[in-house]
C-alpha cells in the first residue's frame, strides 16, 4: 500500500497559515526549542538527554562514549555479516 504525503512546498503553498506554521516549526528547530530526536531523556549518568547535551555543547560522559563505541562496533559487525551472507 502506497502512502500518500504532502511535500513541504505543497503544504506551504496551500495557505498563508501553513506558511506561518512551517516558519514557526523551522525557527524552533533552528533555535533548539523543538527537537525531532524523540529521545528517552538522560542516559549513561548524564544530566540531560543527548540532544540537549549536544545543543548546549556539554561533553559526553565516558559511559556514553563507551556505549556509542560499542554500538558502532555492533553495527559494523552486523553489516559485515550481511555483506558476507549476500556473497554466498
Amino acid at each position: 500500500m502506497k502512502q500518500e504525503g504532502t511535500p513541504i512546498a505543497e503544504f506551504i503553498a496551500q495557505s498563508p497559515e501553513n506558511a506561518k506554521i512551517f516558519e514557526g516549526f523551522k525557527k524552533g528547530l533552528e533555535d533548539g526549542t523543538i527537537s525531532l530526536c524523540a529521545c528517552l531523556g538522560p542516559m549513561y549518568g548524564e544530566p540531560y538527554c543527548p540532544c540537549r547535551m549536544k545543543r548546549e555543547g556539554l561533553p559526553s560522559s565516558p559511559e556514553h562514549d563507551a556505549a556509542n563505541a560499542a554500538s558502532a562496533k555492533g553495527l559494523e559487525a552486523f553489516f559485515e555479516r550481511n555483506r558476507k551472507a549476500k556473497e554466498v
